[in-house]
């Protein structure tokens, strides 16, 4: 893996939520692979470590649906990256909302408030070979409350379509992960919390300590 790819509001109600405008193209951020964290199993628990110096009230989930890029390219057709999408997980692109504000008042980059230990988590994954990309259907419960549901048709820019847009601009590479954005609903986590992340009839759950 070189590099994970997040696309940042890609859907509709989420960014009226954020009281930001809607992007006529997607947008793109990166994170390193440094701050992954996998779940391997489906029905597990993983434990998330909280970021240091981070006070409650400033790290929001944002659940979302990733992709396994398993083939290499630049300046992608949308057969070719379709053709290099093999896998889907459900995942977290968690935020450290508080920094993130800060640099966005500042016109400055977000990864202050994007890159940290366990800031992006996967599931085990799922060959797409036998699912329907444009129509997966996922859910983020928190402490038993259901807080966020989405579904790829839902999407402004479909997965095929934001890995054919990063193409344009720097080389992807085979193991690179596609995070393809949240529906609405995102909020504050705590420490102790315990979060359900389910794809389909797939589920695993996480909790920050």
């Amino acid at each position: 893996m070189d590099k994970i790819i997040c696309a940042g509001k890609n859907y509709l109600e989420h960014a009226k939520e954020m009281k930001e405008g809607i992007p006529e193209k997607p947008v793109l951020f990166l994170k390193p692979p440094s701050v992954l964290k996998t779940c391997a199993n489906w029905q597990d628990e993983c434990v998330l470590h909280w970021p240091h110096g981070a006070n409650e009230g400033d790290i929001h989930y944002e659940c979302e649906l990733v992709f396994l890029i398993a083939k290499s390219g630049y300046c992608l057709s949308e057969k070719e990256a379709l053709a290099a999408i093999s896998h889907v997980t459900v995942g977290l692109d968690m935020t450290n909302r508080t920094l993130q504000k800060k640099s966005k008042e500042a016109g400055g980059p977000w990864e202050t408030g994007k890159v940290f230990p366990d800031a992006a988590v996967i599931g085990p994954w799922l060959a797409v070979d036998s699912l329907d990309v444009h129509a997966l259907q996922f859910e983020y419960t928190l402490n038993a409350e259901l807080r966020q549901q989405g579904n790829s048709a839902q999407m402004r820019f479909s997965p095929v379509e934001l890995l054919v847009y990063a193409s344009q601009y720097f080389p992807i590479c085979a193991g690179d992960l596609l995070f393809t954005g949240t529906p609405a609903g995102v909020g504050t986590v705590k420490r102790g919390d315990v979060a359900r992340l389910s794809l389909q009839e797939y589920a695993y759950t996480v909790r920050w300590q």
